[in-house]
């Protein structure tokens, strides 16, 4: 079985570019909130979208991005589904991270698939065993589940 983890300081993420090929896939790894939801427009206490950093900002980062080929600098980017009406997450959870779409496309991007502060990588264990993932510092691990007490 393979599991993707982060190898590095910094914690497990996504690039846009891994997150929209996920998204596309139709991969279980991936969450869509709803922009509605994520920036809360049917709130009444809802600034308005056009404040720095709400929703116009961010579509027009994404459409540049996009424009630019798909590379980015800085670190964040809000990454959006093509029609623009989801918020994707690159963050996946735990219990995704065996996910075949998630460890293809790891595969296949290599470096492209990392996250901002992420190195992600793919290791094998034995299928059947009952695993972890443990981090420090964003640094992760596959341990094998087993009994304490205290």
């Amino acid at each position: 079985m393979n599991i993707v983890i982060n190898n590095c300081y910094g914690g497990f993420s996504l690039s846009p570019k891994a997150t929209l090929w996920l998204y596309e896939h139709n991969s279980k790894a991936i969450k869509a909130t709803s922009i509605v939801e994520y920036y809360g427009l049917n709130d009444p206490k809802h600034k308005p979208i056009n404040e720095q950093f709400g929703l116009d900002y961010n579509l027009a980062e994404w459409r540049k991005y996009l424009k630019n080929g798909m590379k980015k600098e800085g670190l964040f980017l809000t990454v959006f589904s093509p029609d623009e009406k989801f918020i994707l997450s690159n963050h996946v959870d735990r219990e995704s991270r065996a996910d075949p779409l998630l460890v293809q496309v790891v595969e296949e991007m290599k470096e492209e698939a990392n996250g901002s502060c992420a190195s992600l990588k793919i290791v094998e264990i034995p299928n059947g065993v009952e695993y972890e993932i443990e981090e420090y510092d964003g640094t992760e691990w596959i341990a094998e589940v087993h009994r304490t007490w205290s």
